[in-house]
């Protein structure tokens, strides 16, 4: 990989705040964090998305209920088991809507949205289209997440071993 995985950028930025903690221990650390990464993490990644690869042809666009024999009538049913509205699936979309709508513009008008934004976006950087399962660039888009911020050579030496994302 060139460059560290986010789990292990983050925990050299945390560990090299900590005064008390020895150079030496906080290295030995960093290389257990990252082999830990690299001979588990990564595999166990890298199996899901194997299965996901094997699913994703089957997949469509479809996913509601609605698409299967009598799907409507089996989320109707299902409205009425668990929840305690009388509306149709129809009524309960639109409110929906309307109450989105809503709360959108009371945060737009106090300036929370930007703020939202903001910070969904700082917290987000490592995936949030890493776990879009898109064709157009697949294989790099879906390793991101165990691949982005930067090297940190001086705390946990050389990059994992692995192709490059």
């Amino acid at each position: 990989m060139s460059r560290s995985p986010c789990v292990l950028a983050r925990l050299a930025r945390r560990s090299a705040r900590i005064d008390a903690l020895a150079a030496e221990d906080r290295q030995a650390a960093m290389d257990r964090a990252t082999a830990l990464v690299q001979h588990r993490v990564r595999p166990a990644y890298e199996r899901v998305l194997a299965l996901m690869n094997e699913l994703h042809p089957r997949t469509t666009a479809d996913a509601g209920l609605w698409r299967l024999p009598q799907g409507d009538k089996a989320y109707a049913q299902a409205l009425a088991n668990y929840t305690t509205t009388t509306l149709d699936a129809d009524a309960i979309h639109a409110l929906g809507l309307r109450e989105v709508a809503r709360i959108e513009g009371r945060a737009g008008a106090s300036g929370a949205s930007s703020a939202v934004a903001a910070r969904t976006a700082k917290a987000g950087r490592c995936m949030p289209s890493a776990w879009r399962w898109t064709t157009a660039g697949a294989q790099a888009t879906r390793m991101r997440p165990l691949a982005c911020g930067s090297m940190h050579r001086s705390v946990h030496g050389p990059a994992l071993q692995g192709e490059r994302v």
